[in-house]
């Protein structure tokens, strides 16, 4: 199912599944870096009928941008801000900390009139569907924007039993948004912005950059290879580009080329140095660039003029 139409139509009907759900699971999270229990959720008591309209507002939203915006597979380059962007769990590695906490349990907190709602990061709902005794879940994420310094200090009223009544406790509110969804581990980013802001995505580019350390350094293409893995690290210009490069086949693409490096770059005029064996000499942070460009295949020939040229922005590679 390759087809766009296609795609969106299957997924709308797979989510449009949920609509009748009766007890969706409301969260509200709290995120703190500089603590041992990084992500605290708070649940919610309120009437079946109120959970269900405002489940069924964050769906309905759901929806509408999978009816709206193309999908397309998340790049660690290129901007597809105006697409939905699909990624594979096991590369939010903070996904499983988040998803651990999505329970119906007595043991979380309730939220309640001394609940400081100035804690709240964002909030989570949790669709639940049974088929075939098997539950099927569908979860949506919003990033919590806090009311306005204006109305937090202002006197508000409303009207209870046709009478106008002083409200003395603070509010909190549900907007609809929906910034990501989740359907068979795989998440859906609608705004990346607020998506990198709950699960930290930014931060873990590091550490998958580090969970294959070892791979990067057996692969022989390179001497020094931790110094240039900590480089690329420490650069925000160069981790996202190496991330790419570690959760792709870029290694497998190369692995026994070296014998061709010496005209390769000499054809593309690449200014790095190699030893007798053909490994490449690391120099230091001006050789990243370069380095980085060979393991992504982006130096090239054009088709119509034979002229030798920089790829930049492309998604995957026609043989």
């Amino acid at each position: 199912m390759n087809n766009q139409k296609d795609i969106k139509s299957d997924l709308v009907g797979q989510v449009s599944k949920f609509e009748n759900e009766n007890e969706p699971l409301i969260l509200f999270f709290n995120k703190g870096n500089n603590r041992k229990e990084k992500y605290k959720q708070f649940q919610i008591n309120i009437g079946g009928d109120i959970a269900k309209e405002i489940a069924k507002s964050y769906l309905n939203t759901a929806i509408d941008n999978i009816n709206r915006k193309e999908i397309v597979k998340y790049d660690f380059e290129i901007d597809n801000s105006d697409a939905i962007q699909k990624i594979n769990h096991k590369l939010i590695i903070d996904s499983e900390k988040i998803n651990s906490k999505i329970i119906k349990d007595k043991s979380v907190p309730y939220v309640d009139r001394k609940t400081d709602f100035r804690k709240f990061n964002f909030i989570v709902i949790r669709y639940f569907l049974n088929i075939d005794k098997t539950v099927k879940t569908f979860t949506i994420y919003s990033q919590y924007f806090q009311p306005a310094t204006r109305f937090k200090k202002s006197f508000k009223y409303c009207f209870l039993d046709d009478e106008i009544k002083k409200l003395d406790s603070d509010i909190f509110y549900f907007d609809g948004r929906v910034d990501v969804f989740e359907f068979e581990k795989k998440y859906f980013i609608i705004n990346l912005k607020w998506f990198n802001k709950i699960f930290d995505f930014k931060e873990g580019f590091n550490r998958i950059i580090e969970s294959k350390r070892s791979e990067i350094v057996n692969q022989g293409f390179i001497d020094n290879p931790d110094i240039f893995i900590d480089d690329c690290k420490k650069d925000g210009r160069y981790n996202q580009r190496l991330c790419k490069i570690v959760t792709s086949d870029a290694f497998e693409s190369l692995e026994g080329q070296a014998h061709k490096l010496p005209e390769y770059f000499k054809r593309f005029k690449i200014s790095l140095t190699l030893d007798k064996n053909n490994i490449i000499q690391y120099r230091g942070k001006e050789d990243i660039g370069q380095i980085l460009n060979i393991l992504m295949r982006r130096y090239a020939i054009d088709g119509l003029t034979d002229e030798e040229m920089i790829i930049t922005g492309i998604e995957e590679y026609i043989s």
